[in-house]
């Protein structure tokens, strides 16, 4: 969907890659996407070390917990 609205997709196959990816390109990433549960790095992991790497990129954690157990998840990381 995002490809048919112009955005060029990058994708990865568990957080270890995502953030490596990050890492290449953050300069021309717009937005990121994870999910809190990946292989090798969390989502929580990855997205503690792309926030520090540019703070300023939106980025969007998807989970199949409810509202309440991804907030619990993520409050006790930090």
């Amino acid at each position: 969907m995002l490809e048919e609205r112009g955005f060029t997709v990058m994708t990865a196959v568990d957080g270890l890659e995502g953030v490596e990816t990050f890492r290449e390109h953050a300069d021309e990433i717009l937005l990121v996407l994870l999910d809190m549960t990946m292989p090798r790095m969390s989502g929580e992991e990855a997205f503690k070390i792309m926030h520090e790497l540019r703070p300023d990129t939106p980025i969007v954690l998807c989970s199949g917990y409810t509202a309440q157990e991804a907030s619990s998840r993520f409050a006790e990381q930090n």
